[in-house]
């Protein structure tokens, strides 16, 4: 098997999408990483209410598309607060 050669260096490399262009502040996967665990925390505290509340109408498939959901809906949100949070401080 032949060698794979990376011929640019890191700071060559291009910004990721979404992302600045031109070196500014830094940003840091801990604000990502706590918000995600912050919006996770209130869907378990929200969990027991979409159980009940979606149990009359799906009957078994109540706590699978619960869970779902409200995974779906942590992640999404924890997306928009991120974004919010870089364009705040001039990031994005």
């Amino acid at each position: 098997m032949g060698s794979i050669r990376c011929t640019r260096g890191v700071n060559q490399a291009s910004p990721l999408p979404n992302r600045a262009t031109t070196p500014g502040k830094s940003t840091s996967p801990w604000t990502d990483r706590i918000v995600l665990a912050s919006c996770l925390a209130g869907a378990w505290m929200v969990a027991p209410d979409a159980f009940e509340a979606l149990d009359s109408n799906l009957g078994i498939l109540t706590k699978p598309v619960a869970i779902l959901g409200l995974g779906l809906a942590a992640v999404l949100l924890t997306e928009q607060i991120c974004r919010l949070i870089e364009k705040l401080r001039g990031i994005r």
